[in-house]
């Protein structure tokens, strides 16, 4: 590079091929079939403070008394977590009394981040809280040490609310677990619960339960609500009457028909836009059922619950993809009995089937004891016939389950239709230097600069704003467009490093396999790269934390990052060896971790493989070019980001002449250039 600053004539570069495949592990997920690993002994409430600090805990006291308007801090603690297994990230929800407290804050900046070199990254939902449950989602993104032993995981701010009636209020774990290094995620052995006291005495105490607490009422002394017991997992309606799987004590299951209460085959069938209600019925086999806690599911892109009762209960105050229903009573309920009702919406012009399933929380008799429990889904459809419900999947006994409500959930397609997708792509020409937009000069031999985008769910012109819900299960594999041979020159002539254009992009994540609810915009300045195939760069091995560091530092000094001057291995196996005639790189530091992004270029009409695709272009259409981001062809790198989803938003312009890079030979002031890591990674 010379030390003039001077544009330079070059190839005009346009977004060809977008090969966005799998992204980063799903932290909490792990492996099916694989054993437990072993984990924590407990995750805690302590709602005193006192003693606690990121690497130590002391006793814990499981209520305090409050008055009114009062606010205090209480802790969710671990304890023993093994150095077999330490810990990068946590999870939990806080169910609470919506009517007695609500969160206003929490810090989580102690366990997590004990170790040197810590990069705390909280996904949690906002603050205040006051819908009576709040998850904390948090992960430690650039350790090099996890954390091990005990500790506070989160302390968290509570208001009392001034019109808070006398009693003693419980505060509940749920949906707990934390995340080793090999992105395990394990359970803790026992989830201890707490009470908030308001104008009341912590003296005498009801055994903590399970029961949501959403709009309850001060709890006195409710029946014990066991332990989770051994549940058989849901199971489509039989034709005839069901009957409790062998070895159960309850069947729980919907009724479609109306009194009396019974389980019953076949659906409720809606209008389009019409209204209906089913039951939650239990059969006993002779053991009265004195406490329950379930989960009824549906889908709510078809219905939506507008209503709960409950005989001996609550239900929650407000509905998503779930009715939470809790029920005690000191008496029992025996032979056929209703639990609830729910009142379903059908959603304005919707049609297809959902299925009604019923996921068992925990069940037990009016001792206390837990119950044996088989469950049996339903179907609600709407301006058609039913399709047989799936069969859900019911944790194992004692463990809680690890997937978090998805508060904003994407469509279910009815069977053999896919999600809505809704792509959008312009392009024109562009003038870089200025603010206004597609205003490049369009005479012949101009060498004007290319503005190109490209969306999921911004609308046809990607202009709109993003329509969330419609595209959040959709995203894109492939995207192939070209470029017309009589625009491009016959061959690049700008040297490895030179500035040839800049990407932004913006889309949704999720964070420890909780939903796409977090924005996360990108830039990345686009190099010309070398596109010597027998030169090459590796990214770290598989299992490594940031691993494509390589590709981003400067390892010689020079000012151009190595990913730039070097050929990346895995393009040589994800294109067979492929020769390109050009390529665009870009890295941006996200979260703690290095993303890379090529733009690789092929001579028209060429055979190519992309992964297991083989593909032939007619050389008549143009210049393909293919953007790949990170290493589609290894297993996703560790990392807390879990999900990459629509709606997407793809903002690319390449120059029409490259700009010399700023940090080469020599950086002028103020260049933000790649790190020198000639010491290694």
């Amino acid at each position: 590079m010379t030390g003039a600053r001077v544009r330079r004539a070059a190839t005009l570069a346009m977004v060809s091929l977008a090969l966005i495949s799998s992204l980063l592990l799903l932290v909490l997920q792990g492996s099916a079939g694989a054993s437990p690993a072993p984990g924590a002994e407990a995750m805690s409430i302590d709602m005193d403070t006192t003693g606690n600090t990121a690497t130590a805990l002391g006793p814990r006291d499981n209520c305090v008394s409050v008055n009114p308007g009062q606010t205090l801090d209480i802790d969710v603690t671990i304890a023993n977590i093994p150095a077999s297994n330490p810990m990068i990230a946590f999870q939990f929800t806080l169910e609470y009394a919506s009517s007695a407290v609500s969160i206003q804050a929490a810090q989580a900046a102690f366990l997590l981040t004990a170790n040197p070199g810590s990069q705390l990254f909280d996904a949690s939902d906002s603050l205040p809280d006051t819908d009576g449950t709040w998850t904390a989602s948090v992960a430690d993104l650039d350790s090099a040490t996890p954390e091990v032993g005990f500790g506070v995981l989160d302390r968290i701010r509570i208001l009392v609310s001034p019109s808070a009636g006398p009693g003693v209020y419980p505060l509940y774990l749920s949906d707990a677990a934390y995340v080793d290094g090999m992105n395990n995620a394990i359970p803790p052995g026992t989830l201890n619960s707490a009470f908030v006291a308001v104008n009341a005495s912590c003296d005498t105490l009801p055994t903590p339960t399970a029961t949501p607490m959403s709009t309850p009422t001060p709890v006195i002394s409710p029946p014990v609500l066991p332990t989770p017991p051994q549940t058989t997992p849901a199971t489509p309606a039989p034709p005839g009457t069901p009957v409790p799987v062998p070895g159960s004590d309850v069947l729980i299951g919907i009724d479609h028909d109306g009194p009396p209460p019974d389980i019953n085959p076949g659906s409720l069938v809606l209008p389009v836009g019409g209204a209906g209600s089913i039951s939650v019925v239990a059969e006993t086999g002779g053991t009265p059922v004195g406490a329950a806690e379930l989960d009824v599911k549906y889908d709510p892109n078809l219905i939506h619950a507008t209503g709960c009762s409950v005989a001996f209960g609550v239900c929650n105050s407000t509905f998503s993809d779930h009715v939470r229903i809790a029920m005690a009573t000191v008496a029992g309920v025996s032979g056929v009995a209703k639990i609830a009702d729910i009142d379903f919406q059908a959603v304005p012009q919707a049609s297809g089937c959902s299925a009604v399933t019923v996921d068992v929380i925990a069940v037990g008799d009016v001792a206390g004891d837990p119950l044996t429990v088989s469950a049996v889904s339903g179907t609600i459809c709407v301006g058609s016939t039913p399709t047989p419900a799936p069969t859900p999947t019911v944790p194992p006994p004692g463990h809680p389950t690890v997937s978090p409500i998805d508060r904003t959930p994407g469509p279910t397609p009815i069977e053999g239709a896919p999600p809505p997708f809704e792509p959008g792509n312009t392009t024109c020409i562009e003038n870089f230097e200025t603010p206004a937009n597609c205003d490049g000069n369009t005479s012949p031999g101009a060498n004007p600069d290319l503005r190109t985008k490209l969306c999921v769910g911004w609308g046809p012109d990607c202009d709109q704003a993003p329509n969330i819900p419609s595209v959040k299960d959709s995203s894109f594999d492939t995207l192939i467009s070209f470029t017309p041979v009589e625009f491009l020159p016959g061959t690049v002539n700008a040297p490895i490093g030179a500035f040839s254009g800049r990407i932004n992009i913006t889309a949704d994540f999720g964070l420890l396999n909780n939903p796409c609810n977090s924005s996360i915009d990108l830039g990345f300045a686009l190099l010309e790269g070398s596109i010597n195939t027998g030169e090459l760069i590796d990214p770290k091995p598989v299992g490594s934390t940031d691993v494509f560091k390589p590709l981003a530092v400067d390892g010689n000094g020079n000012g151009i990052p190595d990913g730039a001057e070097r050929y990346p291995s895995f393009l040589n196996t994800l294109f067979a060896n492929a020769q390109p005639v050009r390529r665009l790189f870009g890295t941006a530091h996200v979260q703690g971790s290095w993303m890379t992004w090529n733009i690789v270029y092929f001579a028209p009409g060429s055979h190519i493989f992309v992964g297991n695709d083989e593909m032939t272009f007619d050389e008549s259409v143009g210049v393909p070019a293919v953007m790949v981001l990170g290493d589609p062809t290894a297993p996703p790198p560790l990392g807390a980001i879990t999900d990459f989803c629509a709606p997407f938003l793809m903002d690319l312009i390449t120059l029409g002449k490259t700009i010399d890079n700023p940090c080469s030979p020599v950086p002028i002031s103020g260049a933000n250039c790649p790190i020198n890591n000639s010491g290694g990674y």
